[in-house]
C-alpha cells in the first residue's frame, strides 16, 4: 500500500467531521475494491496484473512524481479522489456472468465480431467468422474443445477491454447492480463526488483533449475542501502508463493462460521485460528497454510514445491542469530509448519491418498485365451506384420488404424506379493530347445512400468497406437477395488506371453531410492525395446521393464495318456518327465503354440511363443472336438465375448458349455446358 498519500490523508481527514466521512468510505473501499480486482484474472489471464498491485504502484508512481513537498499541498478532497481513482479505474474489467449475456445481446457486438471476422491475420479472424452464425457451427474456427475455450475467452476479453472505462464509471455510481460489490452509497457523501470519481476513471482510457473538456479545473469539494478533478485524472493517466517495471506479468496468469496466449499478450510481455532502466522523480522520467521480439519492441515503442505525447500534452497545458503554482511543473521527459536485443535490426525506428502493398506498382501491374479492363471498371463502378441504391432503398422502404409488400427478386416493382442511375460518356471540349486520341469525361450519378467522413475512410483502402462495420450491420440486416453484391473501393482504385484525378460530391442518406472529393492516383505526382471540402449551404439544397467524374483518353481507330452487328450498340453509336464532322475515324474504345454499360443496364434491377456525347440513346445489348427461350432457373433468395438461349436447332438435336446472372449480372464461367439442368445434355457455348 501506498505509504505517503495514505500517511498524509490519514493526517488532514482527521481534522473536520465531514473529512471523516471521506476517510471512513476509504477504508471500505481500499479493502472491498482488492477482492473484486482478484476475479479480472479469470477473464484476462492472458494481460498483466491489473489487481491491487497494479493499483498501488499507480499511487507510488504519483508520489514520484510529485515529491513529498508537493503531497502535502493536496486537499483532503484530492487525496481522497487520487486513492479511490487508483483503485477503482479498472474496475470496469471485473466481468460478471450476466455481463457476458447482456453482451452477446448488445447491437454494438455483432459489429465488433464483424470487424473481427474481416480483419486478415487476425488471431480471432476463423472462431470470429463462425462464431455466433448458429450453436451447432459456434465454435467451428477452434481446432478442439480447449481451444475453443480458450479463444472465447480471449474474444469476449477483448470485447470487455474495449470498453472497461466507461464500464469503470458505471460501477462507481452503482457498484451493487452493476458488480455485485456493496461499496457503501449513503447521502453523508454527495453523490457529485462519486460521479466526479466516475468521470474522472471513465478518461482514465480516453484522449487528452476530453480530459480537458469534460472535466472541471475546480470543484467544491467536502467540508471546506476545493477539489480538482482534471488535475486528478491527468496524475491517474501518467502513473497509469508509468507502470511499466519488468514485474507486471504473473507468472501463475501466464500458466493459466496456456502457450496459446494470443500474440499481442507476448508482445506486452516482452514490453514490460524488456525495460533495462527506469528512472522517475520530480526532475526527470528516463526509460531504456532491450527487447527481445520486434512485436514487443513495436508495442513498447508505442506506449512510451504514448507516455511522450501525454507528458508534453500535460506540460502545454498545466496552468489549466495543476490547483496552485506551488505545485510546480511535471518532471522533465529525458532519454527515453528502446533497442533491439543482440544482433536483430529495425529498417524503420518504432515500425516492425514487413512487406507492405506498393498502390503504385499494384495498379501498374494490374495495368500492365491487361488484369483489369475499362470495361470491368465501368461495370464495377455502376455496380457502386446500384448497391448504393439498394442501401437506400432497404433504409427507406423497409417497411415494405418486411410485409411482404416486395417479394424477393421482384424488381419490376415500381421502388426499384424511383432512384434511377444518370451515366454520361461526353467527349470533352479540351484539346486531345495527340492526334490519334480523344478526350472524353465520364460521370456517374446515384441516388444512393451517399457517402460520410466516416465511409470515405474505409473507401481509400482496396476492398476496405468490409470494415466499415456500421455500414455492414445495415447490410446484414438485408434480405439476401437485395444486398450489394460486392465491396465498395475496388472498382474506384482501378479507375487510377486510366485517369489521374477522380472527382466526387455526396450526400449521407444517415449524416446529411455534403462532400466535395478529389482523389489523386497514387502512381500521380501527387501520389494518393485525397482532398475533402465539406460544402457550405443547407443540405437541402444538394441531393442524396453520389456523382462521380473523371476525364479519360480513348484511341481514335478506324472501324470495320462488317464487324458491326445489326441493332448493336455499335451500330447504334454508328447511327450518330457523322464522319464529316468528326472525321473518318471511329472511337471503338468509348463505344466499348457505352457496350458494357448497355449490358450491365439489361440485367441491372435499378434503371441506369445512359447519354453519350450528349445525346440520350436507348442501347440494345450485343448479345442479340439467338432466341431466348423459358429454359432457366431463378433462386429468389440469392437473386441468380440461369439461363439457356437457343442459338440453332434441329429436330434431333437443338443447341443453346448457356449464362449465369448473380444479382442481375453475368458471371463469366467457362464450364457453363458442362451442367444439365437446363434438361438437355446437348448444351454449348
Amino acid at each position: 500500500m501506498s505509504d505517503r498519500l495514505q500517511t498524509h490523508f490519514d493526517e488532514i481527514a482527521g481534522k473536520q467531521a465531514n473529512l471523516k466521512r471521506l476517510h471512513s468510505q476509504w477504508q471500505f473501499d481500499k479493502e472491498l475494491i482488492p477482492k473484486a480486482l482478484q476475479t479480472i484474472g479469470g477473464l484476462f489471464p492472458h494481460y498483466s496484473r491489473h489487481d491491487q498491485s497494479h493499483s498501488d504502484q499507480i499511487l507510488v508512481n504519483i508520489e514520484r512524481l510529485l515529491g513529498d513537498e508537493r503531497i502535502k499541498l493536496l486537499s483532503a478532497t484530492d487525496t481522497w479522489l487520487l486513492l479511490e481513482a487508483a483503485y477503482w479505474h479498472d474496475i470496469g474489467m471485473v466481468v460478471p456472468h450476466k455481463a457476458i449475456e447482456d453482451a452477446l445481446k448488445d447491437p454494438e457486438f455483432e459489429p465488433y465480431r464483424r470487424q473481427v471476422a474481416n480483419s486478415a491475420g487476425h488471431e480471432l479472424q476463423k472462431f470470429a467468422q463462425h462464431f455466433c452464425v448458429n450453436v451447432a457451427d459456434a465454435f467451428l474456427g477452434a481446432d478442439t474443445p480447449l481451444d475453443a475455450m480458450g479463444k472465447f475467452r480471449v474474444f469476449m476479453a477483448e470485447w470487455f477491454r474495449q470498453k472497461h472505462h466507461t464500464r469503470s464509471e458505471s460501477a462507481i455510481n452503482d457498484p451493487w447492480q452493476e458488480i455485485g460489490l456493496s461499496s457503501p452509497r449513503t447521502e453523508l457523501i454527495p453523490k457529485r463526488l462519486f460521479r466526479l470519481l466516475g468521470q474522472v476513471c471513465g478518461l482514465h482510457g480516453r484522449s487528452f483533449d476530453e480530459v480537458r473538456s469534460q472535466l472541471p479545473f475546480k470543484e467544491a469539494g467536502m467540508a471546506n475542501d476545493d477539489c480538482h478533478p482534471r488535475f486528478i485524472a491527468c496524475l491517474l493517466r501518467l502513473g497509469d502508463l508509468l507502470d511499466i517495471d519488468d514485474n507486471r506479468f504473473c507468472p501463475v496468469m501466464q500458466q493459466i493462460a496456456g502457450d496459446g496466449r494470443p500474440a499481442l499478450s507476448k508482445a506486452h510481455e516482452d514490453k514490460h521485460t524488456s525495460i533495462r532502466h527506469f528512472r522517475l522523480d520530480p526532475e526527470r522520467i528516463e526509460i531504456t528497454a532491450v527487447c527481445e521480439t520486434i512485436d514487443g519492441y513495436v508495442e513498447q515503442w508505442r506506449w512510451l510514445d504514448g507516455l511522450r505525447t501525454e507528458v508534453q500534452n500535460q506540460m502545454s497545458r498545466w496552468q489549466d491542469i495543476a490547483p496552485e503554482r506551488s505545485l510546480g511543473l511535471l518532471p522533465t521527459i529525458g532519454e527515453i530509448k528502446v533497442e533491439m536485443a543482440g544482433r536483430k535490426l529495425i529498417t524503420q525506428p518504432g515500425a516492425r519491418t514487413e512487406f507492405r502493398l506498393n498502390s503504385e506498382r499494384a495498379l501498374k501491374l494490374l495495368q500492365g498485365e491487361n488484369l483489369y479492363k475499362r470495361t470491368d471498371t465501368i461495370r464495377e463502378l455502376l455496380q457502386n451506384a446500384v448497391d448504393a441504391t439498394l442501401l437506400r432503398l432497404w433504409q427507406t422502404e423497409k417497411k415494405e420488404f418486411d410485409s411482404g409488400a416486395i417479394q424477393p427478386g421482384d424488381f419490376s416493382n415500381p421502388c426499384f424506379k424511383q432512384y434511377p442511375i444518370q451515366a454520361e460518356l461526353v467527349r470533352s471540349t479540351d484539346p486531345a493530347s495527340s492526334a490519334d486520341k480523344i478526350k472524353w469525361t465520364l460521370s456517374i450519378t446515384d441516388q444512393g445512400a451517399g457517402m460520410s467522413l466516416d465511409d470515405l475512410s474505409f473507401l481509400m483502402n482496396v476492398a476496405g468497406s468490409g470494415g466499415n462495420t456500421k455500414k455492414q450491420t445495415t447490410i446484414q440486416s438485408m434480405p439476401e437477395w437485395l444486398r450489394p453484391s460486392g465491396n465498395f473501393g475496388i472498382g474506384l482504385q482501378s479507375v487510377f488506371m486510366w485517369t489521374e484525378e477522380v472527382h466526387m460530391r455526396t450526400k449521407s442518406l444517415q449524416t446529411n453531410e455534403v462532400l466535395d472529393v478529389t482523389l489523386h492516383s497514387p502512381s500521380g505526382p501527387r501520389r494518393g492525395l485525397v482532398e475533402i471540402e465539406r460544402l457550405d449551404g443547407p443540405p437541402l439544397d444538394y441531393p442524396v446521393g453520389t456523382t462521380l467524374t473523371f476525364e479519360l483518353e480513348t484511341a481514335a481507330v478506324s472501324y470495320d464495318s462488317s464487324s458491326l452487328k445489326e441493332g448493336s450498340t455499335f451500330q447504334v453509336v454508328l447511327d450518330q456518327y457523322d464522319a464529316l464532322l468528326d472525321g473518318k475515324e471511329f472511337p471503338l474504345e468509348a463505344i466499348a465503354l457505352i457496350n458494357a454499360a448497355a449490358v450491365f443496364s439489361t440485367h441491372s434491377p435499378v434503371d441506369v440511363k445512359w447519354r453519350y456525347d450528349n445525346q440520350d440513346t436507348v442501347f440494345l445489348s450485343t448479345t442479340t443472336a439467338g432466341k431466348e427461350v423459358e429454359r432457366w432457373d431463378f433462386f429468389s433468395e440469392t437473386n441468380s438465375r440461369f439461363q439457356a438461349q437457343l442459338i440453332a436447332s434441329s429436330e434431333s438435336h437443338p443447341m443453346y448458349a448457356a449464362a449465369a446472372f448473380y444479382r442481375g449480372q453475368v458471371v463469366e464461367n467457362k464450364d457453363l455446358s458442362r451442367y444439365y439442368f437446363f434438361g438437355s445434355s446437348s448444351i454449348s457455348l
